[in-house]
């Protein structure tokens, strides 16, 4: 793994708790989602905004979807 990339052991409840509670940080001081498949496709244009509309319909009202709608 290169620069940027980080490996924690998620094995134990503890374990699991302080990888949930790193990812919850981060996200919150950077401002950007861990992992948002869908922000990854559109990205590497793989899905159109027009796409990504349809998807941020499943998810409206929540925080996800109005994430997604930032993407737009």
């Amino acid at each position: 793994m290169g620069r940027g990339f980080s490996w924690h052991d998620a094995g134990s409840p503890d374990n699991l708790h302080e990888v949930s509670q790193l990812i919850q940080i981060i996200e919150k001081r950077i401002g950007y989602k861990i992992g948002c498949i869908e922000e990854i496709a559109l990205n590497n244009n793989w899905i159109k905004k027009k796409d990504l509309k349809t998807i941020i319909i499943k998810y409206k009202n929540s925080e996800y979807g109005n994430y997604l709608k930032k993407l737009l």
